[in-house]
């Protein structure tokens, strides 16, 4: 819902985009929506989240957007 967008910092995000904090080599292999192959998926407390965006910080920190992937239906 575009009504449910924002800015947080200088990363643009909606309602169902989830920001994650983390250090820059541990998330150097992840690869996001830019990349070629599609975004990679992170597991954060039992749930499954698509790779948005990568915003390193220049200290050795980055900002991951991550969007809610799908459930599977096994």
């Amino acid at each position: 819902s575009p009504d449910l967008s924002g800015t947080v910092g200088t990363i643009q995000v909606n309602a169902r985009e989830r920001l994650l904090l983390c250090r820059e080599s541990d998330a150097e292999a992840l690869r996001d929506n830019a990349d070629t192959g599609g975004p990679d998926t992170v597991t954060v407390r039992g749930e499954n989240y698509f790779l948005i965006e990568k915003h390193p910080d220049g200290t050795g920190m980055v900002t991951l957007v991550l969007s809610p992937a799908p459930e599977s239906e096994d």
